[in-house]
């Protein structure tokens, strides 16, 4: 099961320009299972109205790869492994990663890796989360002897640390 863990909370800046190109992180208790829940103990309309504070934010999520689908040259779509335990249902993250070399560099992970991912909330229902803008900042890549090798991800591909 994935571990998600909110990043820490940075205040907004005052002057507009700034405010724009700095992060402005969630605080450690938005989880996508805080914004999911947020749908089963609301109705639709309530949920939709707390939970639209949070995006936009940055979140850091980490947790292991269950899937890259290419949807082009220059968008991916990545996925954890979420396998239910229990009754309820797992929370399903969409994260979007855009661009060709960070495409690249995030096909060449295999199933099973431990990520870790920063991006930014763009939305969130009762059973899905979508993070956009997505940057995989590490992975614990599975290595073909049946080991691991911890890596980062930087320009030339992934790295040993």
């Amino acid at each position: 099961m994935a571990r998600f863990r909110g990043g820490r909370h940075r205040g907004a800046s005052d002057a507009p320009k700034r405010q724009s190109r700095e992060r402005v992180f969630v605080e450690s208790s938005v989880t996508p299972e805080y914004l999911t829940g947020l749908y089963e103990s609301h109705i639709t309309s309530e949920a939709a109205e707390l939970s639209a504070p949070y995006f936009g934010k940055w979140i850091r999520l980490t947790g292991p790869l269950g899937g890259v689908v290419r949807r082009s040259s220059t968008e991916a779509l990545v996925r954890f492994d979420r396998r239910p335990r229990g009754p309820r249902v797992p929370v399903r993250v969409e994260m979007i990663v855009r661009g060709k070399q960070a495409c690249d560099r995030v096909a060449e992970l295999k199933p099973g890796a431990e990520i870790a991912v920063v991006g930014m909330i763009k939305a969130a229902t009762r059973s899905q989360v979508v993070i956009d803008q997505c940057e995989v900042e590490a992975s614990t890549a599975p290595t073909d002897d049946g080991g691991t090798t911890r890596g980062l991800l930087r320009r030339g591909g992934l790295r040993s640390r």
